[in-house]
């Protein structure tokens, strides 16, 4: 039985030669494959192979994990990251619209706690801001403090972040999951404009690190889900209307052949 057609022949009654039932069978599982493909989800996981942060201390230094921190403006120790996306392999045409775009950022917390506590300052959670980053960046010992981009109008939102004890001195990892559906949508419709995400920290006395893109496994990734093309719908409707044709043609050609058998 396959979306409400049995496929054995003996089920469909004398009087439909073994031929005709064949090609009708083989256009059933054709389109249930066809429908089945396009109903599938269409998720797409982009992982970032360019990352970077800037510390203030050490204009020229760069961190190779996200480490993004706010201590006292004045001590001159604050980080700022850049994460950015190569969209290319989501082969999205022009106009291609986007369900839902989720940026995943695995959180280094013992990292974090070394920074807070080297400055005497409370293991506490608090707010980071997500933001576009205005301009291009390298990934490379070029981008400084100095040079590094500022952050741009298009969006920016707080993110919540917080301190999870694993009960024996330290602190659980755990993914931090932000919708960022509009931005990805954005860049995707003005794509000179991807720069990026820009990271930075929001009040004082707080730090947050996370796994930078060095780690293929909990390094900062892109879950992107597009709308279905239209065209989508139109295959699955033609799909439907076809073997709801068959069912209706099955049911007579049975009845038929029970008239006929019934005359005998």
């Amino acid at each position: 039985m396959f979306c409400g057609v049995d496929l054995n022949p003996r089920a469909q009654g004398p009087g439909v030669p073994k031929k005709e039932f064949m090609k009708t069978q083989i256009l059933i599982l054709a389109l249930g494959y066809l429908i089945s493909g396009s109903t599938a989800s269409a998720e797409t996981l982009l992982v970032s192979n360019k990352a970077a942060s800037v510390y203030q201390f050490l204009p020229g230094a760069r961190a190779d994990l996200y480490v993004i921190n706010q201590l006292p403006p004045t001590a001159g120790h604050q980080f700022e990251s850049y994460i950015q996306f190569d969209f290319s392999s989501l082969g999205f045409t022009s106009g291609s619209q986007v369900e839902s775009a989720t940026l995943q950022l695995y959180t280094n917390q013992n990292l974090a706690v070394q920074f807070l506590t080297g400055f005497g300052a409370p293991v506490a959670g608090g707010y980071f801001d997500l933001a576009n980053a205005a301009s291009a960046w390298v990934n490379n010992a070029s981008l400084t403090w100095a040079n590094r981009p500022a952050s741009g109008t298009q969006f920016n939102e707080s993110v919540e972040f917080a301190f999870v004890s694993d009960g024996a001195g330290g602190y659980t990892d755990y993914w931090i999951n932000v919708d960022v559906t509009e931005s990805v949508q954005y860049w995707l419709d003005n794509p000179v404009s991807n720069f990026g995400f820009h990271l930075n920290m929001s009040g004082s006395f707080a730090a947050a690190a996370f796994r930078g893109a060095q780690d293929a496994t909990l390094g900062p990734r892109l879950l992107v889900e597009p709308i279905p093309e239209p065209s989508t719908y139109v295959l699955m409707g033609l799909g439907l209307g076809i073997l709801i044709y068959l069912q209706v043609r099955k049911t007579h050609v049975q009845g038929t052949a029970k008239e006929f058998s019934g005359r005998i």
